[in-house]
Parts: C-alpha cells; structure tokens; sequence
C-alpha cells in the first residue's frame, strides 16, 4: 500500500466530484431558466453551454482519476511483475491530459486570432470582450479541457452576466463547433481507448 492514494480514495474522490458537478448544473440550470423567464427576460440565454459544460468537465475529471488509478496500480505493484507497464501507462495517461489541452488552447487561440480580425465582427462588442476576457475564456477551456465548452459556456448569455456575454454569432460558433470532431476523436478518445485496452491486456 502506498499509504498515499488508494482506488477506493480515488472512486470515491470521483463520484464526489461528479455529485458536485452535477448538483451545481442542475441548480445553475434551474435559477438561470427562472432568471431568463421570470425575473429579466432573457430570450438569448442558452442552457446547452452551461450543460456541455458540466459534460466536458466531468470527462475532464474522469481522465485524472483515471491517471491517478494507474499511478496507484503503479506505486502498489509490490511483486514487480507489472512495474514497468504501469508506469508507462501512467506517463502516458499524463500525456493524453496534457496533449488535448494544448492543442485545445492552439485552436482556441487560432479562432480567436480570426474573430478579433474578422470582417463580420469587428463592428461588435466581441473584439473588446476578448480583449477584456481572453484569460477567463482560456482558463475555463484549462478547467474543463475543451475550448469549445468554454466557447459554449461564454455565449450562454447565463443571468446576463457580461463575462457570459462573448456575443459570437451563431455562424461562427458553429464554425468553430465543427473542428470538434479532430480534437475528440484524435486527441481524446484514441488515447483512451488505447489505454484502456493495454491496462485490460497485461492484468
């Protein structure tokens, strides 16, 4: 035992994090419909970025978990037999956090550099709310690992709240929305699936 981390801290570290989540979601969710319906009238607020959110950063939360679960396999193997596997599997699960992050926070930087500069925008209010709240919209990208829930979650319009107000127009987000599909399958769920499918093998 390592006396440090357990699979039993780990799960149940988890499935607090999750109710958290969870529980924080629902109750967003609720006073936000409430807010948009009752209090302020708000036709613009979007709840599919406060619940992608949630989504995004669960699986977030999950991929370090799960990074921990094989440190602890790791530091636990007392006979050895499967020292060397674990570790690098562990180097590996690190990788794959810190690899889609990156090229996360590349292709939100990309878009951005283009929003600011784009012909159809720059007579809003979205080149100065960048200008503003860049380092917000990057490290709720960090938080959650996607830069396209952070996009989703800026543009919820959430108790008309201007950090929640980017303004992006619908073109433009579901532009950036398509680049989705490389940035999961190639940087996130490949990685996963290859890892999973090695620690099944050699236990």
């Amino acid at each position: 035992d390592s006396g440090l981390l357990t699979e039993e801290d780990l799960s149940s570290g988890f499935n607090w994090v999750f109710a958290f989540v969870g529980i924080v979601t629902v109750l967003v969710l609720v006073l936000g419909t409430l807010d948009a319906m009752k209090i302020r009238k708000n036709e613009l607020f979007d709840r599919t970025g406060i619940i992608t959110f949630a989504i995004y950063s669960n699986d977030f939360f999950s991929d370090v978990f799960f990074c921990g679960k094989l440190y602890t396999l790791w530091i636990d193997d007392i006979s050895y037999q499967y020292n060397d596997i674990y570790f690098y599997l562990f180097i590996l699960s690190i990788g794959f956090i810190i690899l889609p992050i990156i090229f996360n926070i590349s292709q939100l930087q990309y878009e951005i550099s283009k929003w600011t500069k784009d012909e159809i925008l720059k007579d809003t209010e979205v080149p100065l709310w960048i200008h503003k709240r860049i380092k917000f919209v990057y490290f709720i990208a960090i938080i959650c690992g996607s830069s396209f829930s952070a996009i989703s979650l800026v543009n919820s319009y959430l108790f008309r709240l201007t950090i929640f107000s980017m303004g992006l127009s619908s073109y433009h987000k579901n532009k950036f929305q398509k680049k989705r599909f490389f940035s999961i399958v190639l940087f996130e769920n490949l990685p996963q699936l290859t890892i999973q499918i090695i620690t099944l093998y050699f236990k």
